[in-house]
């Protein structure tokens, strides 16, 4: 069971873990394009949203730093519906902006 309290903190996560998230960003992008990630946890669509809309490169990872996905998100959409349940961060970028957001993939329901 996942239950979402204030968008940063998932409290009943499987085994009764909680788990908190923060978005890592470099200082100079404090004043480049704001862009997010929803839904946050996600089953199969992840969607990039940006103030703009431009092309974003990306790159999916694991905890150890193992890339799993890469490419661009031209349609600011992202399948992810064969990746394994878990924990990830993916690293969004474009001549404006990098950053880097965890998300957790979930069973389809």
């Amino acid at each position: 069971m996942v239950t979402l309290v204030s968008g940063q903190q998932i409290n009943n996560f499987d085994a009764g873990y909680t788990l908190t998230t923060r978005v890592f960003e470099h200082p100079e992008s404090r004043n480049a394009v704001k862009v997010s990630i929803y839904p946050n946890p996600v089953a199969r669509i992840l969607h990039i949203q940006s103030e703009q809309e431009e092309i974003v490169d990306y790159m999916i990872f694991d905890a150890s730093g193992k890339v799993l996905k890469k490419g661009q998100a031209m349609d600011q959409q992202i399948d992810i519906e064969s990746m394994a349940p878990g924990m990830y961060y993916i690293r969004l970028w474009n001549a404006k902006m990098t950053k880097v957001i965890p998300f957790v993939k979930v069973d389809n329901y």
